[in-house]
């Protein structure tokens, strides 16, 4: 099994390419013009053929850019959702911010649109998934030591979004907008990667609200084997909200990696202090900050004494890992990334 985390551009993708050649990815990352999730596939040689899943974590603007190339460009992936969004819940999402062109974040609906079109045409490879759906083995793979299992969202988070949801719908179109942009969150994949008996973490932007809910759930019910993680790709870029104690109970000082995408956009930019306290602790903590591009002077344009520069560009932090090994390229240690902010 070898794992790729890439980000942050800003944003976060992985990509599994597991001991019989087939390839899972889980999220996408673009900056620009630049997909860097097509980008590590086309680096790490792999077939388009062998990809198996693309799994689309929630429909945030840094885990969803560049998706809809990447679904095309693997002609046989299913799509991996979380099943809360039903295809009327998505085709209302949709419908709901096209119809409002004020938006900021025009390019994140737009994404949407190309994701939702594509599978309009390709129906059956949309795969929705609930907690503890099996990804890896697919039906009739032979014996196997490597796992991939969804673990939310929680039924608990599932029940509790779709009911928030149908009162907003009743509450009008522009509120249910509202509710389905700032609470996408609350529908993240997170998922477990389970080989040769040893477990790995990979967290989406899942939220940990409360003691029935998420993360603290998954791990009292589903995941009490766990005596440490080998890699944890921390969920929702280290923030306070995500960073549970049962989480924490399973990062060991000395020897799990943990792997952080900060946020740097925004008023509250992560990772969130505790979190950042904590790991302060774990000697393998790395930071994938990646590095801004500058702009050639002959590529910026002028408009009267302002300088203009274009979509800026960034080349990503890169944590390779396999059984235990790790490879880090534009990767910080915390105490460096620390003394950068």
């Amino acid at each position: 099994m070898y794992l790729r985390i890439i980000g942050s551009a800003p944003g976060e993708s992985l990509v599994i390419i597991f001991d019989c050649g087939s390839v899972i990815t889980i999220d996408c990352c673009q900056t620009g013009k630049i997909n860097h999730t097509l980008q590590a596939l086309s680096d790490l040689g792999v077939d388009p053929d062998k990809v198996i899943y693309n799994v689309i974590t929630h429909f945030h603007d840094d885990h969803i850019k560049g998706a809809s190339e990447l679904i095309a460009h693997c002609p046989k992936s299913k799509v991996v959702i979380p099943d809360a969004w039903t295809k009327d819940v998505f085709r209302m999402f949709v419908a709901t911010v096209s119809d409002d062109t004020s938006l900021a974040r025009v390019s994140v609906t737009r994404e949407i649109e190309k994701v939702f079109d594509l599978l309009q045409v390709e129906k059956t490879r949309l795969f929705p998934v609930s907690e503890l759906t099996l990804l890896y083995p697919p039906p009739a793979h032979g014996a196997t030591t490597e796992f991939l299992t969804v673990m939310t969202p929680t039924a608990v988070r599932k029940s509790k979004f779709l009911a928030s949801l149908a009162e907003s719908i009743e509450a009008g179109d522009a509120d249910t907008y509202g509710f389905c942009e700032n609470n996408k969150n609350w529908t993240s994949i997170c998922c477990i990667l389970k080989y040769d008996g040893k477990y790995v973490f990979l967290g989406g932007d899942v939220e940990n609200f409360a003691p029935d809910y998420d993360l603290t759930a998954i791990h009292n019910s589903h995941l009490k084997p766990v005596t440490r993680y080998e890699l944890v790709k921390l969920p929702h870029h280290g923030s306070r909200t995500s960073f549970c104690d049962e989480l924490k109970a399973l990062i060991h000082a000395e020897d799990t990696v943990v792997a952080m995408t900060p946020y740097p956009r925004g008023r509250k930019q992560l990772p969130n202090q505790d979190t950042v306290a904590y790991l302060g602790n774990v000697a393998k903590t790395f930071v994938l900050s990646g590095q801004k591009i500058k702009t050639p002077r002959s590529q910026r344009r002028r408009r009267s004494n302002f300088v203009i520069d274009p979509v800026p560009a960034y080349r990503p932090g890169v944590l390779d890992f396999m059984d235990g090994e790790v490879a880090v390229n534009l990767c910080e240690s915390l105490t460096d990334y620390l003394a950068s902010r």
